[in-house]
């Protein structure tokens, strides 16, 4: 079996054991590659650097089991690797931006440069002086106020994830700041005159983290209100969204697709994360609403097939292909991922499309929806001089059908 790990692919291989020490361009530094692990009965285990493939390998004491871990030069991404026995090794592909060695047991390797999570002085969610009423909110009230001067941390102990709250303010001298925790965060809304923060360019969040926006159309008068199941930033407010940045997130087959797989061979390694939402995009004549061949599955897990080709990996699938895809020479279908580790939705009721496909145009094969789409989804607005700065963030059931936000 696979040894899966966070955001980054494996694959198994007979490979020499020993301590090797490395000084390249791209880490520019020596590594002592041997740390201590149980794997199989063997007490230590190897790190080693493949300077022609770009790769740490890490063996099991002697064992013919190895996982490899791409190392992308371009990308301040930091992860994590779980080995079976629970130890977990830290990295990051670039010294650059990393406290420590690219890889120990410890947390202090992972990217944490101006994390706002890890900040002194941070009042919790649940304190009474984090509110302007002094009460902490129950997912009862209308609407609730940061109050003044107050850096408010949310964590996933905060408050029930099935709790929905109401319109949120961040006054100007204030921020509402989520840790890297796993977090489901519902509201009707957030006005950010201050700050709204869940990582930061330098310090991208590692765990699932959701803002989920609710509201309907006819909880405003039209125009749109823009604070109503959306984030609003205006006056001098800043919004910072980021997460895990994961490369290439589109790539193509390297061979047909067929239906009834469980797997599909693509072009590229990726640090796709198991479990994650994949695309594999139709190469039918045709594609409508009323006639998609786009096939939307999960990963099961990712292994490099270097027997293929140096950058060749395979995508395990949670359930089978239902259409055809076709990977020639001339052309091949693409894949890509769509889940994030960092995102803002819209509730599960934004109906983004309300009316069936039905409506065709006799003069073309093109099909549309009859009637005008009611669907009232989220949005992120940034209004004035306010500031914006999203890294990997997924957005899903955004939008707000024929309205539009002043």
């Amino acid at each position: 079996m696979p040894v899966h790990m966070f955001g980054l692919q494996d694959y198994f291989q007979p490979t020499a054991v020993g301590t090797v020490s490395h000084s390249t361009g791209l880490l520019a530094k020596s590594l002592l590659n041997t740390f201590p692990l149980d794997e199989g009965g063997n007490p230590n285990g190897q790190m080693n650097f493949d300077e022609n493939l770009c790769r740490y390998q890490i063996s099991f004491g002697g064992s013919p089991a190895n996982a490899t871990v791409p190392i992308y030069a371009n990308s301040y991404t930091p992860y994590r690797i779980t080995i079976n026995n629970g130890l977990t090794v830290f990295g990051c592909s670039s010294l650059n931006n990393c406290t420590c060695s690219p890889f120990a047991n410890t947390t202090d390797c992972m990217q944490t440069i101006g994390c706002p999570h890890l900040a002194s002085g941070l009042t919790p969610w649940n304190s009474t002086a984090a509110w302007s009423t002094q009460i902490v909110p129950t997912g009862t009230e209308a609407s609730i106020t940061v109050a003044p001067n107050q850096n408010v941390l949310i964590q996933n102990i905060s408050f029930a994830s099935s709790t929905v709250f109401g319109q949120i303010v961040i006054p100007e001298s204030s921020s509402l700041i989520f840790a890297d925790e796993p977090i489901t965060f519902k509201t009707r809304g957030i006005t950010v005159y201050g700050r709204l923060q869940a990582g930061a360019p330098t310090c991208r969040l590692l765990n699932y983290v959701s803002i989920v926006l609710y509201g309907k159309k006819t909880d405003q008068p039209l125009p749109t209100d823009p604070s109503v199941k959306g984030i609003y930033v205006t006056g001098n407010g800043q919004l910072d969204l980021h997460s895990q940045v994961f490369a290439p997130t589109w790539t193509r087959l390297a061979t047909h697709a067929v239906p009834g797989a469980t797997y599909i061979i693509v072009q590229d390694l990726v640090n796709w994360d198991v479990n994650q939402t994949i695309v594999i995009t139709t190469t039918a004549l045709k594609d409508s609403r009323d006639y998609s061949e786009n096939d939307i599955v999960s990963i099961a897990w990712i292994e490099a097939a270097p027997h293929l080709g140096s950058n060749v990996c395979i995508i395990g699938l949670n359930s089978p292909l239902r259409f055809f895809h076709y990977g020639g020479t001339e052309y091949q279908a693409e894949v890509g991922l769509l889940s994030r580790r960092l995102g803002v939705r819209g509730s599960p009721d934004s109906d983004l499309t309300t009316t069936q496909a039905s409506c065709k145009d006799a003069a073309s094969f093109s099909s549309y929806p009859c009637g005008a789409p009611t669907g009232f989804g989220g949005h992120i607005l940034i209004n004035g001089t306010g500031v914006g700065r999203v890294t990997s963030a997924e957005l899903a059931y955004m939008g707000k059908f024929w309205l539009l936000c002043t």
